[in-house]
């Protein structure tokens, strides 16, 4: 019985001494116990009988019995399964697809932004075929344009985008910088827009609202309103073009009227409307200071109290007027010299009368006029007046004669006259028919007047030499009158200028002097023709 078992375990080792001599590539290791022939054939990538050779190269699989893909790089195909390294543009492991679209290389790489689709380009080096669409660049189309760069080929430049870039594709801005409008923003803003996107409205306080600056809306304003967008008035104490101005002295306060300055009252002393400049005859920095005696308008600089006038009133001098005139001198630009006055007493500065009197031998308000020069005319006027009186008794008696013997008519007037008072009226056209006799108009129409205030008075009575000849007694006895009521009044005239203040001019003296007396010395004629 032992030897029975013991036969049986031989058995058995052998049989499986002999079964392990199969190859390991066999199907199912499976193989021919004596040959050692896989009788199922070999497992992919084995070759031969007993399964023990590898495929040759370029072969693969069951019984090496498929190719390698020819899309495998330099190496050959792995022999059991065919997966190689691929060339580019064709799927692993075996090579043997090509990338799917939009994709190349090793078809894990996707293709750029190639014209037409993500298919257009190239499987091996993922090149577009027909170039990039909008806003990329580059042989892939990969590549965004640059900044500032937009469209095909990226050949576009942006608008003026608030942000500084557009999009890269089709150029939109998301908001446009100040001045501009649109998608593009490569539009300005209409007249009378401005801001971004042209949203905000030109002030309508611009000179010209439709034409402020589109970028900033600023513009040149209308007067009161402040740069630089013209929509505020201007501020307390300014006021005009651009506000500029500083309002003057108002007395409620520093406003003024924003556009013209013009206040509603002026502090003391300040000339409406603008209340900046003193009324006339004041001066400065309060216009309390009283001007000098300044000619013209009497106006002073505002500042320094200089006349303005290159001229003071007579009697006065210095920049301000405010200097009488030195002792001995009057007049305009104290030019000139007093006359004799008594005890060498001064002229009166401005118009030369000397209050105390004249010194011996001297009359007339400026004492200019000597005694002498009067004594000829004055005896000559004397016995003038009493010869006219005697004539006019004639001429009486005459007159009332002729009247009693005949009067039929008014119109014998032409050969004599009734009375005095018929005489006074007698028609000049009628008068002209009558010889010529001399008159006291041609006394003062061949007597030249002197004008310049000293001899205005000498003028008056010194005739010429032809005009003696021509008048007769009576007359000359008038004019001696007429110089003894003038010269009673000297005292009169220096007391007024004495006491309530003399005139301003020497001619105004002798105006307000003549006009008390008999004839009135600017109208000789018409006195004459009265007597």
């Amino acid at each position: 019985m032992e030897k029975v078992l013991l036969c049986c375990l031989l058995c058995i080792c052998f049989a499986v001494a002999q079964s392990a001599v199969c190859s390991d590539n066999c199907k199912s290791n499976i193989c021919n116990a004596t040959t050692g022939v896989c009788t199922q054939g070999c497992d992919p990538g084995w070759q031969g009988d007993a399964c023990t050779a590898r495929c040759d190269n370029g072969k693969w699989g069951d019984g090496c019995s498929k190719s390698c893909s020819p899309n495998c790089a330099s190496s050959p195909c792995e022999k059991v399964y065919g997966s190689c390294t691929c060339k580019p543009g064709f799927k692993s492991p075996r090579c043997d697809k090509p990338c799917d679209p939009g994709y190349y290389g090793d078809c894990r790489s996707v293709c750029g932004n190639c014209k037409g689709g993500n298919s257009k380009c190239d499987t091996a080096s993922g090149n577009c075929k027909d170039g990039c669409s909008n806003g990329y660049t580059g042989s892939r189309c990969q590549t965004p344009c640059r900044s500032g760069r937009y469209g095909s080929g990226c050949t576009s430049d942006c608008g003026h985008c608030k942000s500084g870039t557009c999009d890269h594709e089709d150029g939109e801005c998301g908001s446009c910088a100040a001045g501009y409008k649109g998608n593009l923003c490569k539009e300005e803003c209409d007249d009378g827009g401005w801001g971004e996107n042209c949203l905000n409205v030109c002030s309508q306080y611009c000179q010209n609202p439709r034409s402020c600056d589109k970028e900033t809306g600023h513009c040149l304003c209308k007067q009161g309103y402040r740069t630089p967008s013209c929509i505020f008035t201007c501020r307390s104490g300014s006021y005009g073009q651009n506000c500029t101005k500083q309002c003057g002295e108002c007395l409620s306060s520093r406003n003024c009227n924003h556009v013209t300055g013009a206040c509603s009252r002026c502090k003391d002393n300040r000339q409406m409307p603008l209340c900046q400049e003193c009324i006339p005859g004041k001066y400065g920095s309060t216009c309390s200071q009283d001007c000098g005696h300044c000619g013209d308008d009497g106006r002073c600089h505002r500042d320094t109290g200089d006349c303005l006038s290159s001229v003071c009133l007579p009697g006065w001098t210095s920049d301000k007027c405010n200097q009488k005139c030195p002792e001995g001198w009057y007049g305009q630009k104290c030019s000139l010299q007093c006359g004799h006055c008594l005890d060498s007493n001064p002229c009166h500065h401005e118009n030369g009368v000397c209050v105390h009197d004249c010194e011996e031998g001297y009359e007339g308000v400026l004492c200019k006029r000597s005694k002498e020069n009067l004594a000829a005319p004055v005896a000559g006027a004397v016995m003038g007046a009493g010869i006219l009186i005697a004539i006019a008794i004639v001429v009486s008696v005459w007159l009332w004669k002729r009247r009693s013997s005949s009067f039929k008519t008014k119109s014998s007037s032409k050969e004599g006259f009734t009375t005095m008072a018929e005489l006074a009226t007698v028609d000049p056209a009628e008068d002209a028919l009558q010889p010529a006799t001399p008159q006291t108009s041609d006394i003062y129409q061949n007597t030249e007047v002197n004008h310049s205030g000293e001899d205005r008075e000498e003028a008056c009575f010194s005739p010429a030499s032809s005009t003696y000849d021509r008048m007769d007694v009576a007359r000359q006895a008038l004019d001696a009158h007429h110089y003894e009521s003038r010269t009673t009044l000297k005292s009169v005239v220096a007391a007024r200028g004495a006491g309530a203040g003399a005139p301003n001019e020497p001619e105004d003296l002798y105006q307000n002097t003549f006009m008390v007396l008999p004839r009135q010395e600017a109208e000789p004629e018409e006195t004459y023709g009265n007597v």
